[in-house]
Order: structure tokens, then sequence, then C-alpha cells
């Protein structure tokens, strides 16, 4: 059954992301009562708590829909599907081609975006016509065979996809292209694929977006619409699009001269841009801060610590608060002490009497949602806790006193709230409507607040809030998008970091005296935000802005250190970078001032393409009007349940025995409620014995997940005795599945779950077993009816070769079978089974992986669901997104070819693993890849015994070598490995065939 659906997502990986939001939250939210609205070409679903998003978004969707269909010649007869949430705080979206229309699924309401983005469009403008411009995309492509066309040409490359949508969507600005690109273009290493940086995403949809922007400008955006439209022949009566070749058809070139022709135009735009601003070698020497990128930077108040938010590496993306004491500008001369890891977001903080860091994180909030949450760590011990609990709160700031400023968001508007040491919140701003807030920082005497504001209208800029009366003040020019705001050490500077360059970069403004202010509470935001219309005539090295940077990769401001012998003025403290690879931090004299004379320029042909526009554009600025809602309703996920794939292929046995046909069917709904794959094999000349049949539900509108299976198949094959045994199986089971967020600690997974079976086996050709032995009894025919229930918890960081070379992990899974007599079956027993991992801190060279495993079963089962050890290993899989593939429930002693069969095992196992030590790096036909090979030394031991009779247990211990390999198939990752073992008691002893264990395995490296 797991085989079926790893096949439906080798050929359509897109279904891995349409099974709504709970796909990347993995929660089921019941709670929330789902309404539609609908307009001419769209139904809006939305939570009935978000009512009023519904107009918002419909003016967006009808005003893309407009300008797209004019584009590219495409309509639709049936309504797109547009998804809203706020479930979640995931500043993201996605499209899915499924069904006559395809959906889109859309986070909304996430304060982040703000930072992540630029420009002046809001977040829902942004997304939600990107999104759409992806289902036009799809529906442009569109192939009779639909998603089969995926199997045979490569329709949309990922490139192509995002830079289709931000072209027609989207302006050319520094967070969405140009600072990813022109740092890979200066360095050379515009590959987005070669692993080697965190920005390789970013770096993907720049490459894309800044090549469909040149295709555009060069060869007419004609072009465009006629690569789309261009489709080759695949067999007779059926045509498919493939990208690469309506590409060589309609531009006249391959798309890999195409590529090297772009990439010389942009080498020589940004080298022209790069020979007119400054290089971080300007800079001096960088702070040997640990970690591969930084996130933040912020001294101790006495600057005797530094606490840094980094990045570990590319291939260990843990995010660590880590605090270095004796941190000189070139070495560490004390210790990095780890405080904090996770989902931690910037900006960090210190207490002001340097024993506390607040920071926010990360983590699960009510009902399971992905929020963020304010923590503090005390600096000594580092001793955690949790300051907020769902709060969606941001970027704290101590005051002198010890209260805690931070951002909280609600229903989209982001506020500046202040928190007492007894937990009592109060309000300082009264912000309404589309509203964020970024990098709030406190000044020195904690009299005001700065902070960076993205008002309803678009307008962006920074803010200066007196903490007392309320007022505030813009300090921003004009126009630009300036942000994260760093006081200096007397209060009467800000340094900040602004976009104006299209990368960021520094500049310090002298505050004016506090000048009369209307008060907070008397200003109107939903009357255009005047008040935060940024001041006329405050220009560059004008009106007491200075520039600090002008620096061709950008830097970012993150502190101010207070003065000294050397520096009066003290050192403003950036982070920056000329490489994709890596990020460093510089202290540099807060004096420091660079004047640009002459603004920096290219020649027109070579700058063309970053300002060409569509020929349609979707308005940047648009009011929400609700007379485009045609009817309201409440939402039926059963009702929307969509046909994702379905094929049907015949067969035949060689002799024409037995023919007839395969076929497989999937259907799902945008949210995740619904899930039904079936698979069936019909038999023509005997229908009622070999026709075979498999069908899946899985239901997700509960906070478990439900998922019921019915099925007449084979078995998977395993061994038993010295043949494989298949069962034929009638029957079904429904497994129930609950996360637990018992705690907040990061990389912590907990689920509980049960399962109910009833399946009557049958074994094909049991008289193949009458040489069976050491203790094994002849398969036998009979009912499975029995309830399962299991506990897992599992502690383990990402790294990027965790399949094959885990790094580290804890884990316990604890489960309990009963057997109950009942429609037919006459087994009755209880059947406990315990298994821990771990895998230690790096010893020496390696890691150690300790696994143990305890097994007892009290009554009957069936013969061949025996308890012991087993003379072969069975395939042992764990796939992304399914269950695990396991074909047997019993382990191995390597070293040993027999059974051992009893109701009570106790297993160990112990492993040296050593580093992937060369890399295979072969690929067969695009499909089958050879990846890492790790090697391992290992000693493994058990015992098997009959009830209370441990004195005669059948014991055994093993040693050997093995080679492990990452092979991969369709991208899914499977570690098998060769080996070699022998008994313990032969080490040493003369070697032969007799008492060497050759072996071959697919298991995974962890076991659950």
């Amino acid at each position: 059954m797991r085989f079926l659906a790893l096949a439906v997502l080798l050929l359509f990986p897109e279904l891995l992301v349409a099974q709504g939001f709970r796909t990347f939250s993995g929660r089921n939210h019941p709670e929330i009562d789902w309404r539609v609205a609908e307009t001419e070409h769209f139904e809006i679903v939305y939570p009935e708590h978000l009512e009023g998003i519904e107009a918002e978004a419909a003016t967006i969707a009808e005003e893309t829909y407009a300008a797209l269909s004019e584009t590219l010649g495409v309509s639709f007869d049936r309504p797109i599907r547009v998804y809203l949430s706020d479930e979640d705080e995931i500043a993201n979206g996605f499209a899915v081609d499924v069904g006559r229309a395809g959906f889109t699924n859309i986070w909304v309401h996430v304060n982040e975006t703000a930072s992540i983005w630029t420009g002046d469009a809001k977040w829902m403008r942004t997304v939600l016509a990107h999104e759409i411009a992806h289902i036009f995309h799809y529906r442009a492509i569109k192939a009779p065979i639909g998603l089969l066309q995926n199997v045979f040409a490569n329709p949309i490359p990922s490139f192509w996809a995002e830079g289709f949508a931000q072209y027609q969507t989207e302006r050319w600005d520094a967070q969405r292209g140009d600072r990813w690109l022109r740092t890979a273009v200066f360095e050379d290493r515009l590959s987005y694929s070669d692993g080697l940086s965190a920005w390789n995403g970013r770096l993907r949809y720049a490459v894309g977006n800044s090549q469909v922007r040149y295709l555009a400008e060069t060869y007419g955006d004609s072009t465009i619409t006629n690569i789309l439209n261009h489709r080759k022949t695949l067999l007779p009566g059926i045509k498919v699009h493939d990208f690469y070749s309506a590409f060589k058809a309609e531009v006249g070139k391959s798309y890999r001269t195409f590529y090297d022709e772009w990439r010389k135009h942009v080498n020589v735009y940004y080298n022209t841009l790069a020979g007119q601003m400054e290089r971080v070698d300007s800079l001096g020497a960088a702070l040997p801060l640990p970690g591969q990128y930084v996130y933040d930077v912020a001294y101790s108040p006495d600057t005797s610590q530094v606490a840094a938010l980094v990045l570990s590496s590319v291939a260990r993306p843990v995010r660590r608060l880590a605090v270095i004491e004796g941190l000189t500008d070139t070495t560490i001369t004390r210790r990095v002490r780890v405080l904090a890891e996770g989902s931690l977001e910037a900006p960090v903080a210190w207490s002001r009497d340097g024993t506390r860091i607040a920071y926010a994180r990360t983590v699960r909030g009510r009902y399971g949602s992905l929020v963020n949450d304010l923590y503090a760590v005390d600096v000594a011990s580092g001793d955690t806790r949790r300051i907020t609990h769902n709060r969606r709160a941001s970027s704290p700031t101590f005051a002198p006193d010890g209260r805690l400023a931070f951002v909280g968001s609600v229903g989209g508007t982001a506020n500046v709230f202040l928190l007492d040491a007894s937990g009592e919140e109060t309000q300082l701003t009264e912000f309404t409507g589309d509203v964020q807030i970024t990098t709030l920082r406190f000044s020195p005497n904690g009299t005001r607040l700065a902070f960076a504001r993205f008002g309803p209208e678009g307008e962006r800029g920074l803010v200066v809030l007196d903490v007392e009366s309320g007022d505030i003040e813009s300090v921003s020019v004009s126009g630009t998008d300036d942000r994260i705001p760093v006081w200096s050490p007397d209060g009467q500077k800000l340094a900040f970091t602004s976009l104006r360059d299209d990368v960021p970069n520094v500049f310090v403004l002298n505050l004016e005296p506090p000048a009369p202010s209307a008060s907070l509470r008397e200003l109107s935001p939903l009357k255009g935000d005047s008040f935060l219309s940024m001041p006329e005539g405050r220009e560059e090295n004008g009106g007491g802005e200075r520039r600090v940077t002008h620096l061709f990769g950008g830097a970012t401001a993150h502190d101010w250190l207070p003065p000294d012998s050397l520096h009066p003025d003290g050192r403003i403290v950036l982070v920056t970078s000329e490489s994709k690879r890596r990020e460093r931090a510089y202290a540099v004299d807060a004096s420091r001032t660079v004047t640009v004379e002459t603004p920096v320029s290219t020649p027109p042909q070579y700058a063309a393409w970053t300002e060409h526009r569509p020929p349609n554009e979707v308005p940047f600025r648009t009011i929400a009007d609700p007379g485009l809602i045609e009817a309201r309703r409440r939402y039926s996920s059963w009702a929307n349940i969509t046909h994702a794939g379905s094929f049907a292929l015949p067969y035949a046995e060689l002799d024409g025995s037995d023919y007839g046909f395969f076929g497989t069917t999937l259907w799902l709904e945008p949210l995740g409620k619904h899930l039904f794959l079936g698979v069936v094999t019909v038999s023509i000349p005997d229908f009622a014995d070999e026709t075979l049949a498999f069908f899946s539900y899985t239901n997700n509108q509960f906070r478990p997940t439900l998922t019921l299976n019915a099925y007449r198949t084979p078995s998977p094959a395993r061994w038993y005795g010295s043949s494989l045994l298949v069962e034929d199986l009638i029957g079904g089971d429904l497994t129930v599945t609950q996360p637990l967020d018992l705690t907040d600690a990061p990389y912590v997974r907990t689920t509980a779950d049960v399962r109910l079976r009833l399946a009557y086996a049958d074994p094909f050709n049991d008289s193949t077993f009458v040489d069976v032995a050491d203790g094994l009894l002849q398969p036998e025919s009979g009912t499975r009816a029995d309830v399962r229930l299991g506990f897992t918890v599992k502690r383990q960081r990402p790294y990027r070769y965790n399949d094959i070379y885990p790094l580290d992990g804890i884990g316990l899974r604890a489960r309990v079978t009963g057997g109950v007599p009942v429609l037919g079956s006459e087994n009755e027993f209880i059947r406990p089974d315990l298994s821990a991992f771990w895998v230690s801190p790096s010893l020496g060279i390696g890691r150690v992986y300790v696994y143990g495993r305890a097994q007892a079963q009290f009554g009957q089962r069936l013969a061949q669901d025996f308890v012991g050890l087993s003379r072969f290993d069975d395939i042992d899989l764990q796939l992304p997104f399914i269950d695990p593939v396991t074909l047997s429930d019993a382990e191995r002693v390597r070293g040993y070819r027999r059974y051992a069969v009893g109701d009570r095992v106790l297993f160990g196992s112990i492993e040296y693993r050593l580093p992937p030590v060369f890399d295979l790096n072969t690929s067969i036909l695009g499909v089958i890849g050879l990846g890492r090979v790790s090697p391992a030394f290992f000693l493994d031991a058990a015992a098997v015994w009959t009830g209370s009779d441990f004195d005669n247990a059948i014991r055994r211990t093993g040693a050997g070598f093995e080679i492990k390999n990452r092979l991969t198939l369709g991208g899914f990752p499977i570690i098998h490995a060769f080996g070699v073992a022998q008994r313990w008691r032969d080490l040493g002893a003369t070697i032969d065939r007799e008492s060497l264990d050759l072996y071959y395995r697919i298991q995974a490296t962890l076991p659950f």
C-alpha cells in the first residue's frame, strides 16, 4: 500500500503540497468555520473570523485575472479557488494545478512580510497576484494528458515558473531579485542548486525573474506567449508542452545559448555597478563570529559579551543564539556558548543589567498553529522562560527599568506593547488596518521607541514614539524603505539600513530635538496615514542624514558600541557579504562617512531589463470592492473534493492465462480535509478470484487524522524460512493519529496513534514452507483482529545528510498491540513493544549510534507473526510524506543466518559511524542517483527466550563492518548498505565462507 503511495508521489510531486495548509504545519484546524465568497471568476474561501478580507482579495484577484487574461489569451470555464488563512505565521502561498481551474492557498496577516519584501505593494496584493499568475501559467501549458505531461516532458522548470509570475505581477527590486542576483553574478556562482548558500532559494527566484525580464525586453513579450502556446507531438493526436523545446522553437536558439547570452549581459550590468561602489575590504577586519550566516549581533551593555543569532551552516541549518565572551576584532579569546536554538527570529535584546537576552521564536500556539512568541534566557545559567503564549509577538526590547516592549499582531494589525514584570500588557500604539512593524528598539534612556513601519497605504519608514505621551514622529526620507533602527549610545542619532541602493546600506540620522506632534490617539490611520508622510527636504547628506556605507554587496546595521579612545563616536556593528556562501560582521567607526558625488549608473541598454514591464500590469494599489462578490455561502469540504489524476494501463501474462487492466485514481480537497486513493487490477478471465483492489481514505476534519484502508491485495513479500512469504489479504484498517504539543523544545515531534485492523490472511503456496526450522511454524491462514496503541517522541536537528549520517538524535517509541477474538479471529494476545535510539555528539571523527528494543507476547497470534530474530534483513524505508515501509517486524543480529523464536526478545545494536568519505555522484537515466558513502563498525546483540526461562535463552552477538550509500529514486532518498559480519565467538578465528556473513540490506539509518 505504501509503495503505491510512493509511486503516485514520484509521478506527481506537486501533489505533496496539494494537501492544504496542513502540508506545512502538520495540524488540522476543525475549529475554523470556512466561508465562500463568489465573484465572476473566483471562489474566495476564508475563515469566518476574517470576514471582510474577501472583498480585498476579490478586487485583487479580478484585476489580476483581467490583466493576465488579456496578456496570455487565457480564460477559465470554472472559478479559480483561493484559500486564505491566518492559522499560521507563514509568509508564503502556493498554487496547485489540480482540477479544472487549479487553486491556491495563501497565509495572510503575517507581520514578517514587511521585512521579507520591499516596495509599496501590500502582502495580499503581492502574493495573491503571484499565485494567480502560476495558475494562468498552468492553464496556458495544459495538455490533454493532464499531470502525466510531467512524466514525458519538462513543461515548467521552477526558475521559469517563478520568473514568469514575478515578471507579470511584481516590480524588479532589492528583496525579490537584485541583492541576491548581484552577489551571485559578482562571485560567478549563479547556480541556485549547488547547495552552497542559504540564499539559493531566493536566488532561484531572482535568476528566473531576471531572465524573463531580459527575454521580454530583448525578444518581445509576444515571445513569452508564443513559448507557452508551443506544443510538441508526443504520440499521434497527443501533444505536450516542453519548455526547452518550445524555447528553441520560438526564440530561435537553445535555452543554454540564451542563458550564456543573459549571463554575459548581467555580468556587464553588475560589474559596472561594482566599479562605482565600495568593496567589503574597505571595512577592515571581520569579527570572528561563529556560524555561516548572521541574522543579528548585539553587544551586552558593558560590551564584554556578544550575542549573535547565526545559522550554523547551510548543511546544518540550525539557527542558534550564541554568546561570545572575550571577542576581539580578530579572535575569540574565551568561549562560545549556545543559549538557544530553533526557529529564532531577529532581533535579540539584552536586558540593561546584562543578565538576560530576549528573543522571538516560532513555536506551537493555540490549536497547534505556528506562531511567534517571546522567550528570555538567563545568560549565566542558560535557563529559558517563555514570556508570551499564542501572542504573535516579535522584536523584543528592554527598557532601563526591566520592562519589555514588543510588537504584537492581531488580525493583521501590528502594534507596540509594553510588558511589565507581572505580565501585564500596556498598548502603546493604536494603529488600525493593514499595518506591520519591524525592529523595535528602546532609546538608551528608555523614553522613546524607534521602529520601522509598513502602513496600510504601502508607506514605509522609520518612526520614533514617545513612550510617555504617545506622540510619534516620522524620520525617514520620502519614498525610501528604511528599516532596522539602531540608537547611538547618547540617544541623539539613529543608524539605520536603507534599500535605496537596491541593496541594503547603512546611514546615520541626527535626530532633531522632539517637536510638537499630534498625539497618537488623535491620528486616524484610516484617513491616509498623513502623519507618516515622509518629511520633505531631508535628503541624503543633508538635513542631518549621512551615508556610512556604499557597498556593492550591501550591509545592515545591528548595534552601536559606546565611544572609546580610538572611536569618539563609537562603532557601528554591521553585517555584509560579497559572497553568497557566507556573511561577516564588522565594527566600523561610527563617524565613517561616504560621499556619493555622482549616482551610480550603467549604460541604458544594459539596465533596460530592470525596468521592463509586461504589456498589461496588475494595479499595485486597489480599493476593496464588496460589489464584486456575487454570492456567499458556507464552505463544504465534501463538495470541493477534486479529481487530481487517474490513469489505466492494460496488462497480460506472457502465457496468456490472465489479462486485464491496471488503474489508479486520486481525489483530494484543497484544505486537505479529504484524500482518496484507489488502485485496482481487474482480471478479465477470472474476475472473481484475480481482481485486486486497494482503497485509502484520509480524513482531516477533526483534530486527529483518520486513515481508512480497505483492500483485497497480496501483501509485500518477506522472508520466512528460506522462502518468500506472500499473503492474500482481504480486510481493512483504521488509523487515528494525533500530534501532541507536550513541549515547546525545538525539533521535537510527538505523536500518539491508534490502529484498528480486521483482515483475513491466506499465505500463497504454503506448501513451499515445509522446510521451516529454527522454531518457525508453518504459516497459517486466519483473521487478524487487533488494536494497536502507539506513542512516539523524537528529537533531531536538521542536517543535509541526516538520512545517511545523522549528527544527533534521540527517540522513544512505545506500542502495545492486542488481539481481539471477534469476527472470525481466534487470536487473543497482548504484545508490548518498546524501542529507543540515541546518536551521540561527536566522538573522535565519528558518531556513536545506540539502538535498543524489547518485545514480548502474551497469548497466541498467527504463526508467521512470530516474536524473535530474523534470518534476513527485510526492507525498512522512511520516506517523506508517507508512513515508514517496513516488511518485517523482527530484528536480525548481523553475523547470524538463523531464526530464533520465542515470546520475549531483547535486542541492542551499537554502531560507530564515520562521516561520508566520498560521493559516488552518479546518475542513471536521470531517475536513479548514487550519492554519499559512509562506513560504520557495529556490534549487535540479542537474547530470545520463552516465558520466564531466561537461563535457556538463545543469545547472539555479532560484529562487523558496513558501507552505507545514499540512493535516490525519483528524488526520494533510500539508504542501502553492503556489509560483512561475524559471530563474536568467531572473531580472530580462521576466516572462511561459513563464518562470514556477507549481506546487502535496505535499512533506514534511524529506526523511526
